[in-house]
C-alpha cells in the first residue's frame, strides 16, 4: 500500500514491489497521480509496479513513474493513458516487462517505446525483403547500424485490445527490440495476420525467439 511509504524518509523506503492492481477494484479506482507521487517520492528503489485497472492513473502519473530508474516490471493495463504517455515510459531504460493493454495508446506508442528507449543511434529501416529471407541493397549497412545500437531492452510487451497493429509497427519492433521474448497482441482490431508481409515478419520474429500471442482464429 502507498501508506507504507507515506511517512518514510525520502530514499529510505525499501519496497521493491508494489501491487495496486484490481485485487480490490473499488480501491483501485482511488489510485491516481497523488498515490503515484507518494510511491515515486518515497520508494525510489521500486522494481515492480502493478497498477492494472487503476483508471485514475493518467499520462501525468506515467511521467512521474518514468523517474523510477530501477523499474523492470510495469502494469498499466486499463489505465487512462494515451499515446503521449509512451514518451515518458520510453525513458525507463531498466524496463523489461510492460503491460499497456486496453488503454488509449495507439500503435504509434509502440513505435515510440521501441525507438526512443535506447541511448544509441537509430538504425535505418531494413527493406521488407529481409523479412522474406532476402537481403536488399543497403541491408548490410542497416544490420551493422543495428549491431551498434543498445536497442530497447524490453522482453515482454502486452498490448491487448489496441486498435490495430500494422506491418510497419511489427517491423520496428523486430528491428529495435532485439530481446523481445513475448508479444501479446490478442484482440487488436484491424490486424491483417493473413497478409504475406505480416506473416513473413511474424515468422522472422519467431525465428529470433519471440513468442507471438494473437487471436487463434487468425
Amino acid at each position: 500500500h502507498s501508506e507504507d511509504c507515506d511517512d518514510a524518509p525520502s530514499g529510505q523506503c525499501v519496497l521493491e514491489e508494489v501491487d495496486l492492481s484490481a485485487t480490490n477494484k473499488a480501491g483501485s479506482k482511488r489510485i491516481g497521480r497523488e498515490s503515484v507521487d507518494i510511491l515515486v517520492k518515497n520508494c525510489p528503489k521500486l522494481q515492480t509496479l502493478l497498477l492494472g485497472w487503476c483508471s485514475r492513473v493518467d499520462n501525468a502519473a506515467a511521467h512521474r513513474i518514468s523517474s523510477l530508474c530501477n523499474l523492470s516490471e510495469l502494469d498499466l493495463s486499463l489505465c487512462s493513458l494515451t499515446t503521449d504517455a509512451c514518451y515518458s515510459l520510453s525513458k525507463i531504460k531498466s524496463l523489461r516487462s510492460l503491460d499497456i493493454s486496453a488503454t488509449r495508446i495507439s500503435e504509434r506508442g509502440l513505435r515510440i517505446l521501441a525507438t526512443d528507449n535506447k541511448g544509441g543511434v537509430i538504425a535505418p529501416p531494413l527493406s521488407r525483403s529481409l523479412f522474406h529471407g532476402r537481403q536488399g541493397e543497403g541491408d548490410i549497412e542497416a544490420r551493422r547500424c543495428l549491431q551498434q545500437t543498445k536497442g530497447c531492452g524490453m522482453e515482454i510487451i502486452n498490448a491487448r485490445f489496441l486498435d490495430r497493429i500494422s506491418v510497419d509497427t511489427l517491423e520496428i519492433l523486430a528491428m529495435h527490440v532485439p530481446n523481445l521474448q513475448t508479444l501479446d497482441i490478442t484482440h487488436c482490431r484491424e490486424t491483417e495476420f493473413v497478409s504475406p508481409s505480416m506473416r513473413a515478419i511474424l515468422r522472422h520474429m519467431k525465428r529470433n525467439g519471440t513468442v507471438i500471442i494473437k487471436d487463434q482464429r487468425r
